[in-house]
């Protein structure tokens, strides 16, 4: 029962890592088309805006909630799902790896 903790939890923070970089990447590529416009940056919600006259960058609240939501539940369901089929995929590895062996063994 441990290893489908361990299993799980590599799942969950995989997914989570994703969120924060997709959002980190939406900020970074946050440009306003001109001084005096702002743009939204986030994913899958806007977290915020940038840009203004000033330059000035905030927080859109529902917009961190929702995606602090979207994100802690996305990464418990595929740290699940991970956890639930991790014994097919490694058989399915396996299998793989086994007739890339034997193809390999052809080829020579």
């Amino acid at each position: 029962m441990k290893a489908r903790w361990k299993v799980f939890t590599i799942g969950l923070l995989c997914t989570l890592l994703l969120f924060v970089g997709a959002n980190i990447y939406s900020y970074a590529q946050a440009v306003p088309p001109c001084c005096h416009f702002n743009i939204p940056f986030g994913v899958p919600f806007p977290l915020g805006e940038v840009g203004g006259y000033f330059g000035y960058a905030h927080f859109i609240f529902s917009g961190l909630i929702l995606d602090t939501f979207i994100a802690l539940s996305s990464s418990v369901f595929f740290g699940w799902l991970l956890a639930r089929f991790w014994s097919h995929i490694v058989s399915l590895v396996d299998r793989f790896v086994i007739a890339l062996k034997a193809w390999n063994e052809t080829r020579l």
